[in-house]
């Protein structure tokens, strides 16, 4: 998978993640098993405005060439990307969700790893 096809998706989901995240918490809250008060709620949506600026960072990388920024992008959101799966997936071992979260985990940790594997492989202009 190339960088490009990599950060449009990313910033493609991000975005919608965002959105769902801002405009309707309980939604993603109750799929996944959380019960949400109003203070998790607001927490939701604080992480889905933070998605909206790494969404937008990733839409506009995409046509970036081999850079040191593109590659410290794409290490970066891979880090980030494993402890969001680490830190999720501890929450769920101590009680936090349903079992359809480990789908998220997966998928995240997938993201990350792709990112490393492309961030860290990708060359760097001179």
């Amino acid at each position: 998978m190339s960088a490009r096809i990599l950060l449009t998706f990313n910033g493609v989901f991000a975005l919608l993640i965002a959105l769902v995240l801002i405009v309707s918490p309980s939604t993603l809250a109750n799929l996944f098993g959380i019960g949400a008060s109003g203070v998790a709620l607001q927490l939701i949506q604080l992480f889905g405005a933070a998605s909206v600026g790494y969404g937008f960072a990733s839409w506009m990388m995409r046509g970036a060439s081999p850079s040191e920024a593109r590659s410290a992008f794409l290490r970066g959101g891979g880090a980030g990307y494993i402890v969001v799966a680490i830190v999720t997936g501890y929450a769920v071992l101590n009680g936090l969700g349903s079992a359809i979260i480990w789908i998220a985990i997966a998928g995240i940790l997938l993201l990350g790893f792709l990112f490393l594997n492309i961030g860290l492989r990708s060359p760097v202009a001179e």
